[in-house]
């Protein structure tokens, strides 16, 4: 199979592969198409491996539903608005710091990388970790090769 954004996976992360009635499933449970890029994602490693794919995730959830109740508790315990822009789509995060890995869904189909994390005083919760998912990916894959 051609891969537009992330062949790269493919040739290193071996798993189960998910099909388009997987990924339809999941934007059916979310209520939005998701960008291309994190399509492939899920096609090459599998629903699971997706929503734990960052680096620094602890994994203390199970699947995207998981991931999104925490997120929404995180945010509400930080009093932020994270989780209420509903085009903000964390696809990693960590219950021990706090932190999310999100993309925007209106931003294309090989969106920007964002980073929130638990305000500190003065200190904007939001940073831009790269100009593409494809290129954050890169960066920090788990690969087991």
């Amino acid at each position: 199979m051609k891969y537009q954004y992330l062949g790269f996976v493919a040739d290193y992360y071996q798993t189960t592969k998910s099909n388009e009635k997987t990924i339809k499933k999941l934007e059916t449970l979310y209520g939005a198409p998701f960008p291309e890029a994190f399509r492939e994602l899920i096609r090459i490693v599998g629903p699971s491996a997706a929503f734990n794919i960052v680096a620094f995730s602890d994994g203390s959830y199970d699947g995207m539903q998981a991931l999104h109740d925490m997120a929404r508790e995180n945010a509400e315990e930080d009093g932020t608005d994270f989780m209420q822009d509903k085009n903000q789509f964390p696809f990693s995060g960590s219950a021990v710091t706090g932190q999310f890995w999100f993309f925007r869904l209106d931003e294309g189909n090989d969106p920007p990388v964002y980073q929130y994390s638990p305000p500190q005083e003065e200190k904007d919760p939001y940073r831009k970790l790269a100009d593409h998912l494809s290129v954050y990916l890169k960066t920090f894959l788990r690969f087991s090769k």
